[in-house]
């Protein structure tokens, strides 16, 4: 589904690989039954091709993943999150 560009990150994983990044960090909180989700890969994974080195591009499955979604008030999905400098 995705480019071995984008990471996968996870509830315990999020802080160390988006909140204490170096650079900006481009995060998809996504769904495997959302169809829109499904969309979204093409377009990460041209951003994470285009932009590598400059930008990390992440995505957290909300399904496996609860907490990180409700900390940051992701209501609907997907929804993308550009965190900079941490």
């Amino acid at each position: 589904m995705s480019s071995d560009l984008i990471r996968d990150v996870t509830d315990a994983t999020f802080e160390a690989e988006v909140l204490k990044a170096e650079g900006p960090v481009l995060v998809e909180f996504w769904a495997d039954w959302k169809e829109q989700s499904k969309a979204m890969a093409p377009v990460l994974d041209d951003a994470a091709a285009t932009h590598q080195g400059k930008l990390t591009v992440a995505k957290i499955n909300i399904d496996d993943n609860q907490e990180t979604p409700a900390r940051h008030g992701v209501s609907s999905i997907p929804t993308l999150l550009l965190h900079l400098r941490g």
